[in-house]
């Protein structure tokens, strides 16, 4: 299942966003974020382990997420698509089939298009509060 949102910030901006809150994820502070990359995080009583498949900044994130042995593929192709904009191709594949795992999917999919929303709302705010101080 994916979707494309456009939105207008730069996929510059837009994937160092992406990068600071996978390098908290992790933990680390330098981690050695490349394809093969993979930590675990601890959510409630659960444990998932991730791993990097694809990364070329500013272009491409792809992780695989394995929790009590359901995969999870998770997808970022971002397109310059003008000045300060970005068309983000989000893709979320859960393995398995059947209605409940689409019907997961698809509310992934809405889930993840608002956090990128919600991104580019704070990278505008922080724009525009630079410019204030600038000007």
């Amino acid at each position: 299942m994916k979707d494309t949102i456009t939105l207008h910030v730069s996929a510059q901006a837009l994937f160092d966003i992406m990068k600071k809150s996978l390098i908290l994820e992790t933990g680390e502070k330098k981690p050695d974020i490349r394809p093969g990359y993979s930590w675990s995080k601890k959510t409630g009583p659960r444990r998932t382990r991730v791993t990097i498949t694809e990364w070329k900044e500013p272009a491409v994130y792809a992780a695989r997420f394995v929790t009590d042995g359901k995969t999870l593929h998770v997808r970022y192709d971002l397109e310059p698509a003008g000045k300060d904009q970005v068309r983000v191709t989000y893709s979320h594949e859960l393995e398995g089939t059947g209605f409940l795992v689409r019907r997961k999917e698809k509310a992934a999919v809405r889930q993840a298009l608002t956090l990128l929303r919600n991104v580019e709302t704070a990278i505008l705010r922080q724009q525009e509060s630079t410019d204030q101080v600038a000007s």
